[in-house]
């Protein structure tokens, strides 16, 4: 499998499809293998699709060192311009959406269109419910029951109760090429320094914005912070869905995604 070696860091990446190039961005604790296979076949009939394991994740694994948002998205930057991309539109999930408005905000010139998935602007955003504060201290106080606290927090239910099957290939993907517990905690440590609030009137690319409104992991109001402050970002909201809705709701996904990244609507803009 191809790694880049960037700076610090010998960076896991795959390329898939034909067509213009979309940068998908993974959250935290992930890495590629976490992106829904019928989303990405939906994706890669139409783009060039690049992804990659962020800094302490998978096979990029951890360098060492403080992580940041910054860093990662510079991390990010450096990928494009190692695969001779000038440019491509980013496709950022949770923490990879942190990334991604982060790419959008110091890199304007690579970023095309941006779409904004379950994340948030950082330290000012919409903190939690009181039922999503209960569900992140059901996970900490049974941080060794990992699986089955993280699929109640992507899936806002007990998956090993309500879908078995779904939980089993959690439980798989969580166990291939798993992050340490040290990068994971780094990682957090990034996430809760992260601030964009101020800075997003300045985002420039034409934005997306997606949520669930069931998760428990990202306060949905926040997805509506970042809509209203993005000059003409555009925001959907999916009833009845949590965390995960890239795999809940691939088969909406992929035809949205399909409208607003088509090339014609620049031509049309000009």
């Amino acid at each position: 499998m191809p790694k880049l070696r960037l700076r610090d860091l010998d960076l896991h990446y795959e390329r898939r499809g034909a067509g213009p190039p979309l940068l998908l961005i993974i959250g935290w604790r992930a890495n590629l293998d976490w992106w829904p296979a019928e989303l990405l076949a939906g994706l890669a009939a139409r783009h060039e699709l690049v992804l990659f394991d962020n800094r302490g994740s998978g096979r990029t694994g951890d360098p060492g060192g403080r992580f940041g948002i910054p860093q990662m998205a510079d991390d990010a930057a450096r990928l494009l311009d190692a695969l001779g991309l000038s440019h491509a539109d980013v496709f950022g999930v949770s923490m990879g959406g942190m990334i991604a408005q982060e790419l959008a905000l110091r890199r304007p010139e690579r970023v095309r269109r941006l779409v904004l998935a379950c994340t948030h602007c950082g330290r000012h955003g919409v903190r939690w419910s009181p039922a999503q504060t209960a569900a992140w201290k059901r996970y900490l106080r049974a941080p060794h029951s990992l699986e089955r606290q993280l699929a109640y927090l992507l899936f806002s239910q007990d998956l090993s109760v309500t879908d078995p099957a779904r939980y089993a290939e959690l439980e798989r993907l969580v166990a291939t090429a798993p992050i340490t517990p040290w990068a994971s905690l780094k990682q957090l440590e990034a996430i809760l320094r992260f601030d964009s609030f101020a800075r997003l009137p300045r985002i420039a690319a034409p934005t997306l914005v997606v949520t669930g409104e069931r998760d428990l992991m990202v306060p949905p109001a926040n997805s509506q912070l970042l809509a209203n402050l993005i000059p003409g970002a555009k925001l959907v909201s999916f009833p009845g869905t949590g965390h995960a809705l890239l795999g809940e709701r691939a088969d909406d996904l992929v035809p949205m995604l399909g409208e607003f990244l088509a090339p014609e609507r620049d031509r049309l803009v000009a």
